[in-house]
């Protein structure tokens, strides 16, 4: 558990949020889409906080994923690529090819995506992203990827104004979610998906158009 310097994701080159003082965080889940995305998109719900999901195509399941694409985005949720495979970037002979692959993948059975990605583990080459795609790395990551671990306390001790959080969608978390969701907005947080320039409705629908074209 710790904290990832802005001074780091800077230099290679991730995208970061505007600085803010305001109780606001944004939420992002990798690891998906599990059997467990529903119910962290009802919970969500339940507590007004929106999330930008990180998908993994090999993790694909049609009966999942087609059940939550319209709570998606009427959440005002996102979804971001993280790989073809959860396979460390450094162990990829073409990693933008991989990416290309994936987004064509996705956008084929029908989810529109954000220009985000989002590398297995944090590895990844410089410069081998495709043209329009944004790194992504994170401000906290609490050990939650381990089983056992109680990272609620660790998570909500750190978290500052700003901050990007990466949790994961494992079952041994999914007792844990509930609590941390209602203890935030109880200490007055507000839960937001990665706010990316030029991601306002418009240019989603842009993107849900050409998903659309692609099916």
């Amino acid at each position: 558990m710790g904290r990832l310097p802005r001074l780091i994701q800077h230099i290679v080159g991730a995208y970061t949020p505007p600085v803010t003082n305001d109780r606001v965080f944004y939420l992002t889940f990798d690891d998906g889409p599990t059997g467990w995305t529903p119910l962290l998109i009802d919970l969500l719900g339940i507590w007004k906080g929106k999330a930008t999901f990180f998908w993994t195509w090999s993790k694909y399941k049609e009966r999942i994923v087609s059940s939550i694409l319209s709570q998606l985005w009427e959440g005002g949720h996102n979804v971001g690529l993280h790989g073809l495979t959860h396979l460390s970037g450094w162990r990829i002979r073409r990693p933008a090819e991989e990416i290309i692959r994936a987004r064509g993948l996705w956008r084929k059975v029908g989810v529109p995506l954000i220009p985000a990605f989002r590398a297995p583990y944090g590895h990844w080459r410089l410069s081998s992203l495709p043209e329009g795609i944004k790194l992504i790395f994170w401000d906290l990551m609490p050990a939650d990827y381990l089983y056992g671990t109680i990272w609620l306390p660790w998570l909500l001790k750190n978290l500052r104004p700003g901050d990007v959080v990466v949790l994961h969608e494992h079952t041994h978390n999914k007792t844990l979610w509930p609590e941390f969701f209602r203890s935030v907005v109880v200490e007055g947080w507000r839960m937001e998906a990665l706010p990316l320039p030029g991601l306002g409705q418009e240019s989603y629908l842009d993107e849900l158009l050409l998903t659309a074209r692609m099916e």
